[in-house]
């Protein structure tokens, strides 16, 4: 039968779970356990968020006219995958809190961190929808979708991919930053020095900054191509347009992490000046 390796799967799968939980319940304040119930949660989230915006995805693009054979086939792998990562979050859910509820700094440490990944990933989802939504507004206005090579269906793609990534990104990053303004605004240097924050400012800057020269070479480099005697095609075009689209969202994101790492460090200095005096 084709049921036999999912049952045998799930049969080894919850055996193991119930002897690793027995295990884990026994020491709810070590760090391992805290990790473990970060992990999960977060494997959780990511899988609800994927096969949520998955079948969004879908259902956008039926509304918008998107008319395939088996158009619906995907809920059999998005629900279960839906329904499964959700109840798993769900489950562990009160386990999380108890642990991140302590007053130990290892669960100061674990809430914070969940908040800057989730900053991050909102303000991620956020940037990339809203720069594809400027490339496509260049590509409408400054050339035909047909000059460049786009098939029919492809603004139906790019916007059903805008609205899913605005719907779930932007709120994620809204409720998250004020969370953390909240906190970072008291200019409490032992906040500011956790190495949450200073992975989540730094890297966002390393990654930004990555991005922007990346799209600062695939700018230029058909300018110069031109410049040399290339003749101009329609994919060069296309290039331009998402590097500019990108840029213009990488540069007001490298200048406010930019500024905050200059407050951070404005804000250490001056706790140390006081401390001195």
């Amino acid at each position: 039968s084709r049921h036999v390796p999912a049952l045998a799967s799930l049969l080894v799968g919850t055996t193991f779970f119930l002897w690793h939980w027995r295990n884990i319940s026994k020491d709810r304040l070590s760090r391992c356990h805290l990790a473990y119930f970060l992990f999960i949660g977060a494997a959780g989230i990511i899988g609800a968020v994927t096969s949520g915006v998955w079948i969004g995805h879908e259902i956008i693009g039926f509304l918008l006219g998107q008319r395939e054979p088996n158009q619906w086939i995907f809920l059999t792998d998005a629900i279960p995958l839906f329904l499964i990562s959700s109840s798993i979050f769900l489950l562990h859910r009160p386990f999380l809190l108890a642990a991140t509820r302590t007053d130990t700094a290892d669960a100061l440490i674990g809430r914070r961190l969940t908040l800057y990944v989730l900053n991050a990933t909102g303000l991620g989802l956020a940037g990339v929808a809203i720069a594809n939504l400027i490339r496509i507004l260049l590509e409408h206005y400054a050339a035909s979708f047909e000059d460049l090579g786009r098939s029919s269906d492809w603004w139906r793609d790019q916007t059903r991919l805008f609205v899913m990534l605005v719907i779930v990104g932007l709120p994620i990053w809204i409720l998250t930053r004020n969370r953390l303004r909240s906190v970072v605004d008291t200019k409490n240097t032992v906040e500011i020095r956790m190495w949450p924050r200073r992975i989540y400012v730094y890297g966002t800057l390393i990654v930004v900054l990555v991005i922007a020269l990346t799209n600062a070479i695939v700018f230029i480099r058909p300018i110069l191509g031109f410049a040399l005697g290339d003749t101009y095609s329609p994919s060069i075009a296309a290039g331009l347009y998402t590097s500019l689209a990108n840029t213009a969202i990488a540069a007001p994101i490298f200048w406010h992490f930019a500024r905050n790492a200059t407050e951070d460090r404005a804000a250490c200095l001056l706790s140390k000046t006081n401390t001195a005096d």
